[in-house]
């Protein structure tokens, strides 16, 4: 083979994702892989043949006869198809690809290994999303996946719209549309903004969520600046925490700089807490912040200075104290209430990336213009790609 140019028929792809880890895929395919791979696999026993779905052990050294490399698990996928296991260190990663791209593989990306697997291309998809997955409440959602549950659950559909059944069709597509949020938080961790106005505990309630101290508390206004974010896993879900600046007005530039970033973050944030110092009570300052976001939580922090129950509507509150950690179970349930409405439950149909919502929306928009056929058309393109 021509190491001096890529051999268009054979490619590479590092399927996990790039950082340190336990173990790193690294993915060739192609007419010549068993070849080129058994330029550099020697195994600890046996021959270099690779049978289908049989693991190997060897090592992978740049002289196919020396017992000295990085060592590696080789597993032939599919006949033109192999996966090497290797350490997850970026080193051992580039090494491995860099061999198989002086050998003639063209390195390509995640989506463009995808492409090249349109016979299962959902499947392909979701064990892609599987790899950025961090709790095994979110593997688990996308493993039902990778097992059929979303392309039953579409395949359904289909059916439903090939016997002229529009509204059930609607009904099954709207059900997965509104699971959603299941995938969102199983492909990336939903971002919570910590908001309100100086002194008012967002720090310290920063701190006893995280379950130690990330962030500086103080009892002197403008002592958080900038952002701070911290990730951490509440019931199963990862979860990004961000402390902002105390938003309110400010003659100072770079505090009030800091305001505007707090802004911005509120605005964008999946879910957000606005703090109030229950022993002060609810601000103009905290309409303010409320006006940019439709449905915050509302959290009375330092209760231990107040009589709870002496308050207007405190059993539709949540109070916290970041002294003695009241509340803080309570206010965790409200925020998983607002980014997971709907409880995932084993075998549940959930679509998982981006591309397989704006499926799901555009073939439900077809439903509504009564046009069954781009409705399954969009369904297909939701198997298929």
């Amino acid at each position: 083979m021509n190491a001096s140019g890529n051999d268009a028929a054979l490619q590479t792809c590092v399927l996990t994702p790039i950082g340190r880890g336990a173990i790193a895929t690294v993915a060739v395919r192609g007419a010549t892989a068993a070849e080129i791979v058994g330029k550099y696999f020697c195994p600890n026993a046996g021959s270099s043949h690779l049978p289908i779905d049989r693991i190997r052990y060897g090592v992978w050294s740049r002289d196919a006869d020396s017992a000295i490399g990085e060592s590696i698990v080789v597993c032939a996928t599919a006949e033109t198809e192999i996966e090497i296991h290797c350490h997850g260190g970026r080193a051992a990663v580039e090494a491995i690809v860099g061999d198989l791209v002086a050998s003639g593989a063209e390195r390509i990306g995640g989506d463009s290994w995808l492409q090249g697997r349109s016979d299962n291309f959902l499947s392909s998809e979701c064990q892609l999303a599987l790899a950025a997955t961090q709790t095994p409440t979110t593997a688990g959602i996308v493993l039902d996946q990778i097992r059929g549950a979303l392309a039953t659950a579409t395949q359904a559909a289909i059916e439903q719209l090939r016997s002229a059944n529009l509204e059930a069709a609607g009904q099954a597509i709207q059900t997965l549309i509104d699971r959603a949020p299941l995938g969102r938080g199983a492909s990336k961790p939903f971002r919570v903004v910590i908001a309100g106005p100086p002194n008012v505990g967002k720090s310290s309630l920063l701190n006893r969520l995280l379950g130690y101290d990330r962030a500086i508390a103080y009892d002197q206004p403008g002592t958080t600046r900038d952002v701070l974010s911290a990730r951490t896993t509440l019931g199963g879900w990862t979860i990004e925490l961000r402390d902002t600046a105390g938003i309110h007005e400010t003659a100072e530039a770079i505090e009030r700089e800091g305001v505007q970033s707090a802004r911005r973050e509120v605005q964008s944030a999946d879910a957000v807490l606005i703090v109030v110092d229950a022993s002060v009570g609810w601000t103009p300052e905290h309409d303010e912040i409320a006006k940019l976001v439709p449905n915050p939580i509302r959290v009375w922090n330092k209760a231990d200075l107040i009589d709870v129950e002496a308050m207007p509507d405190a059993a539709e509150k949540i109070f916290t104290s970041t002294l003695s950690q009241a509340g803080i179970d309570d206010l965790i349930a409200a925020i998983l209430q607002q980014l997971i409405p709907q409880p995932h439950a084993a075998g549940m149909a959930v679509p998982i990336t981006d591309r397989q919502l704006a499926c799901l929306q555009e073939a439900q928009a077809a439903i509504a213009s009564s046009d069954a056929t781009s409705a399954a058309v969009h369904l297909q393109r939701l198997l298929r790609g």
